[in-house]
């Protein structure tokens, strides 16, 4: 079967009545027994990690399919720490104790771009397949026969738009305008996965907020691309001023200890506040995360950090004069996008002793409509001065570019550096992260800007909406 996806209208539709009690856990009729819902496993593509599952597990916590039900398989994507096989081996590891955990015999399994090839190899095996109930390739690699091992096995492919030949199964969705990340991460794509898990179409693909006191959060600090831990490493919260990105108070919020896989957690914040998660290792540089409010609870916060050798730490000039930042939205930032929908990203600096930098554009020069990382700080050869020229060696780097952006730093800090994202231009959402201006020769920065923009954005305005999406 083939479908084609031209944004919301044509996937997300309003239900004219709520979903059938059947699937989501309500009441059934006499006799029958309710359906387990089943857990649903993401396999990530290159340079990737459970970030690009973030915002859909919370959607299908929204949808009443528990979060905890929603997992990602992470893995070293490089394959420097691991084969190819021992991923395949791990994921069935991985699958199994799922089983085990649920008391389930089957799962649900989603594989993004490379991990569609580790996806289709593992379901090549009968006695693994078997263990599949349906298979969602997203934008990746094609598998026509759904996998052959197992005859019950059903799936479905998601591609951008621009994708006309990919197939899994003869049942693909082609979303336009989308590109390759977005379609993982995207309300459209969300729309027709759960479609396909639950049999109905969901009530909302908004991220709910909850209750502000209500949110919780979880995840791992790891480094990039291996996704391993870095044993010893401690992380500390602290609720920080969204209008300066200075901390609020003088002890933080949590101050724990990372296992050796990097996780931690989980937390309880202020789905309404601004937070900061800053990363401490020895001999390292220390690592201030920044992200915008938490609406609804999540295990999947991920941070991402530079192993030792780092190409990004050895091409990033460090100085005390000026502050170094990655920007980064699991979304690709548009810049020469042919439908004009072109994000714009602009950063200005205010500092008390090194006098204000105006906002700049730092997409001005970027070409790449295929980059959801952003390395921005002062380059060498043009010291004080914000050319937005491209930093040569980010550009080569998976989904990655580097920008020349000027902001002046201070220690201890006296200013703050502003990120304003006009989510594919669109200048009546704005997303803004403001962040203390660090010098880059002792700290390292990373903002990080939600994936979507909707309309309701906090518990009141949910409760207030007619109907109420909120429960």
């Amino acid at each position: 079967m083939e479908r084609s996806g031209s944004g919301s209208s044509n996937l997300v539709l309003a239900l004219a009545g709520v979903l059938a009690l059947v699937v989501l856990g309500g009441s059934t009729p006499a006799g029958a027994q309710e359906p387990t819902l089943l857990p649903i496993v993401f396999v990530h593509g290159s340079a990737g990690s459970a970030a690009q599952y973030e915002t859909q597990s919370r959607r299908f916590d929204g949808n009443d399919y528990p979060a905890s039900l929603v997992r990602a398989f992470e893995y070293d994507s490089s394959f420097a720490t691991n084969s190819f096989a021992q991923v395949t081996e791990r994921l069935d590891a991985f699958v199994d104790s799922l089983r085990e955990e649920h008391g389930v015999d089957q799962v649900y399994l989603v594989g993004h771009s490379l991990g569609t090839f580790v996806s289709n190899t593992y379901l090549g095996n009968a006695d693994r397949a078997a263990k599949i109930a349906k298979y969602i390739g997203i934008d990746g690699s094609s598998n026509a026969s759904c996998g052959v091992a197992s005859p019950t096995l059903d799936c479905m492919g998601i591609w951008q738009g621009t994708n006309t030949t990919g197939n899994v199964g003869g049942n693909n969705i082609r979303l336009s305008p989308q590109t390759h990340v977005q379609v993982a991460t995207s309300a459209e794509s969300f729309a027709a996965q759960y479609e396909f898990f639950a049999g109905e179409e969901p009530e909302t693909t908004l991220v709910l907020p909850e209750p502000p006191g209500t949110v919780t959060i979880s995840g791992r600090a790891v480094e990039f691309p291996q996704n391993i831990g870095t044993p010893g490493a401690m992380l500390e919260i602290w609720e920080v001023d969204s209008s300066t990105g200075a901390r609020k108070d003088a002890e933080p919020l949590a101050v724990l200890p990372l296992a050796d896989d990097g996780s931690w957690g989980p937390v309880s914040v202020n789905g309404q506040q601004h937070y900061e998660l800053f990363v401490l290792r020895e001999g390292f540089l220390g690592h201030h995360f920044y992200f915008q409010p938490w609406l609804r609870s999540s295990s999947m916060v991920r941070m991402n950090l530079a192993p030792p050798n780092s190409q990004i730490v050895a091409n990033t000039n460090l100085s005390d004069n000026h502050t170094a930042a990655t920007v980064v939205r699991q979304k690709e930032w548009w810049a020469t996008h042919s439908t004009g929908q072109n994000d714009v990203l602009e950063i200005s600096t205010h500092s008390a002793s090194r006098g204000d930098q105006p906002p700049v554009n730092a997409l001005t020069r970027v070409t790449s409509n295929g980059v959801i990382g952003i390395h921005v700080h002062d380059a060498a050869a043009s010291p004080g001065d914000s050319t937005l020229n491209l930093l040569p060696s980010f550009p080569p780097q998976a989904f990655q570019t580097g920008v020349d952006v000027f902001m002046p730093s201070a220690e201890p800090t006296d200013g703050t550096v502003s990120f304003v994202n006009a989510p594919r231009g669109d200048t009546s959402r704005l997303q803004t992260i403001n962040v203390p201006n660090w010098r880059s020769s002792t700290s390292r920065a990373t903002v990080a800007f939600n994936d979507f923009v909707q309309d309701i954005n906090t518990w009141g305005e949910c409760k207030r909406a007619k109907p109420s999406p909120c429960k």
